[in-house]
């Protein structure tokens, strides 16, 4: 069975608020080369899944090691270029209906996002708990280092230096406000209803 990945292709990128062409460009083939390296690695996991005795047990730890790794940068790019936006977009009902229940409010909200994002040297996301339905804020230093299990992301927004230096050099407040300001809502809405559709109900005590 083929399990070779493809780079997606994101119509959005010609054209998002505060980032340069270059930027983009460059963010890009950063995300095409994890993609490559992603099926590097699970090529050549397989090769040793199939003959055990083509590589050590330290070998295969370092290779699986480094293709969790590859395939989370994977994942995290490609939700991060989904949201990026040009305009301001007005948040879906649905979506403010769940963000105010969680957090009190949408101010509330937008503020827990930048204060996590600032407290980040790699990544940021909203995740809904999906045994309980409840959104979060959560950051991670890299790429392999996520929330939780079952923590299904609907918002995530880059800090490495690459995503902003660039066209914002030290400034980062004003990289993360330009995020927030430009966002499209409609993916996060989009990911928010996908997740709720899996909701699993919470694991009793003694079930």
């Amino acid at each position: 069975m083929d399990h070779v990945l493809e780079p997606r292709s994101f119509a959005n990128l010609t054209s998002v608020a505060g980032l340069s062409r270059t930027t983009l460009d460059e963010h890009y083939q950063l995300y095409c080369g994890y993609v490559k390296k992603a099926n590097s690695l699970s090529e050549r996991l397989t090769a040793i899944q199939m003959t055990p005795e083509l590589a050590s047990a330290v070998d295969i730890v370092n290779i699986k090691g480094d293709l969790c790794f590859a395939l989370a940068a994977v994942r995290n790019h490609e939700m991060y270029f989904d949201i990026l936006g040009s305009r301001k977009i007005s948040i879906p009902a649905m979506l403010q209906e769940q963000i105010s229940a969680n957090f009190g409010s949408m101010d509330n909200y937008l503020e827990d996002l930048r204060r996590t994002a600032m407290g980040t040297r790699g990544w940021t996301w909203t995740v809904m708990d999906q045994h309980t339905g409840r959104l979060w804020n959560f950051s991670g230093h890299h790429n392999g280092q996520f929330p939780f299990w079952d923590a299904r992301p609907i918002l995530t927004l880059d800090l490495c230096d690459h995503a902003y230096f660039y066209d914002f050099g030290h400034h980062r407040a004003d990289y993360v406000n330009c995020l927030i300001d430009h966002l499209n809502w409609e993916k996060p809405a989009e990911f928010l209803t996908l997740g709720s559709q899996s909701h699993r109900p919470p694991i009793l005590a003694g079930t």
